[in-house]
């Protein structure tokens, strides 16, 4: 895979903010989406699940769940993961419908 300029450094900064505050629910969301370009799936789910497990209300998180599980190959999953997200925010940003 090419390398992307600046894609080291994202990580890097998403895994010092998930250090300085591990209970930051927006910091782990923004690790998982790290993780899930970097195509760590496994690593991107654990982050996910932390997010969502911190802030039940974490729209955002719920909805790159939902792109992980197109990812997946689990497109069934990804629909009902993403009708949750829908209902957590139902009047989301653009990108929640990609």
């Amino acid at each position: 895979m090419p390398q992307i300029p600046g894609r080291a450094k994202a990580l890097m900064h998403a895994q010092r903010a998930v250090e300085i505050d591990p209970g930051d629910s927006h910091a782990r969301r923004i690790l998982g989406c790290v993780q899930l370009y970097e195509r760590n799936w496994d690593e991107a789910k654990l982050q996910f699940d932390a997010a969502v497990r911190q802030n039940p209300n974490n729209a955002d998180a719920v909805a790159w769940m939902s792109e992980l599980q197109v990812y997946l190959g689990k497109p069934q999953a990804a629909l009902i993961t993403c009708a949750e997200a829908l209902r957590l925010n139902p009047h989301p940003p653009g990108w929640y419908f990609w």
